[in-house]
């Protein structure tokens, strides 16, 4: 049996994230894939964003995760993570369940398929933390 791998796949709106995280997940034997949006799909996949229950949102992704990895699956995570503290729980899975953990950054420059306002993407953009290469 494999070790199971955390994938955390991070950028801004219209990066990439959610494109790559499914291509990857498809071709990976006992994976899922979860992000914040998906919380904000109703049973058809309309997407209702709702401001106020983004914090639900990010801590049922989160959940997900510790559900999945504890069932022995992969797992791909795709959300903006522009803060390195908003990886962190992340990571910390990865240690509780001794699974591979790797960051993957998209700088792709579409359209956000949920039609992010330009400013909201400005400040995303502002408070962005690269990753430390060393």
């Amino acid at each position: 049996m494999s070790i199971p791998t955390l994938t955390i796949i991070r950028g801004l709106p219209g990066a990439g994230k959610s494109t790559l995280a499914r291509r990857l997940c498809a071709v990976t034997l006992n994976s899922e894939h979860f992000e914040a949006d998906m919380y904000f799909e109703d049973e058809i996949f309309n997407y209702v964003f709702d401001a106020s229950k983004l914090p639900k949102a990010h801590a049922w992704c989160l959940s997900l995760t510790e559900e999945a990895l504890r069932d022995g699956k992969s797992v791909f995570v795709s959300n903006t993570f522009s803060t390195m503290k908003e990886i962190e729980p992340y990571a910390q899975f990865a240690k509780d369940f001794n699974c591979n953990f790797q960051v993957i950054e998209c700088f792709g420059q579409w359209k956000s398929i949920h039609n992010v306002p330009d400013h909201t993407v400005q400040n995303m953009k502002n408070r962005w933390e690269y990753l430390n290469h060393e």
